[in-house]
């Protein structure tokens, strides 16, 4: 009972921020959303947006907004500047504000890659207790593989921690300034080094209570 007081709790306090946040992103950002916006329409042609149904809380379908960066079936090269810098993820944040999305949380899925990655068992279902996010653990280490992925989305739903919500924002700017590639990388690189020193034994100091060892060993049991 207490358990679920707490995140209910947090859950308000997060989504009271992520409305302010969002709605002061929106004004701020404006000006970079109309000009690409204009870029696309000049460059590529309608349409201008990409839509795709996602499952968000509960695993209910939504549409995801994006910036569109393919044409034809091919990355335009403006598209692939979009994607390099995250701004094709800025229209996410009316997502947020219509309470579809949250600003951190796990990436939200669309029903093939739930399918492919076999993640429809029971084991897999506090993934959908909360909303998915433009960013979040799973998303900054992404490719590292579906298993430490769903640990890293497992780990951020029990912290239930606003600096650690903060502490994930942050480093979204800092890889979207410095490019995603490399500072993806470095991180990467740390964990497995960490990985490789003694198996698994050193990856829990580097999140310190981070539960990747226990994770790890309960998926290998299914």
């Amino acid at each position: 009972m207490h358990s679920f007081k707490n995140f209910y709790i947090f859950s308000n306090m997060k989504r009271i921020i992520e409305i302010v946040l969002s709605t002061l992103a929106l004004i701020l950002f404006s000006p970079i959303l109309i000009g690409v916006s204009f870029l696309i329409l000049l460059i590529n042609g309608l349409p201008i947006f990409f839509f795709q149904e996602r499952l968000g809380l509960l695993k209910k379908p939504f549409l995801i907004f994006k910036f569109r960066t393919m044409k034809d079936g091919k990355v335009t090269n403006l598209g692939y500047w979009l994607r390099k810098t995250g701004i094709d993820e800025l229209p996410q944040i009316w997502n947020i504000l219509i309470g579809n999305m949250g600003i951190v949380g796990p990436r939200p899925l669309t029903q093939l890659d739930i399918d492919r990655l076999n993640w429809n068992g029971k084991f897999h279902e506090m993934r959908w207790s909360v909303l998915p996010g433009i960013t979040g653990l799973s998303q900054l280490y992404s490719g590292m593989g579906a298993r430490i992925s769903f640990c890293f989305d497992r780990f951020y739903l029990e912290s239930k921690n606003l600096g650690l919500n903060i502490l994930i924002v942050l480093l979204t700017f800092v890889i979207n300034l410095f490019g995603k590639n490399r500072i993806r990388e470095k991180l990467k690189s740390k964990l497995k080094t960490r990985k490789n020193k003694i198996q698994w034994k050193h990856w829990k100091n580097h999140f310190k209570k981070m539960k990747i060892v226990s994770c790890l060993k309960s998926i290998s049991k299914l």
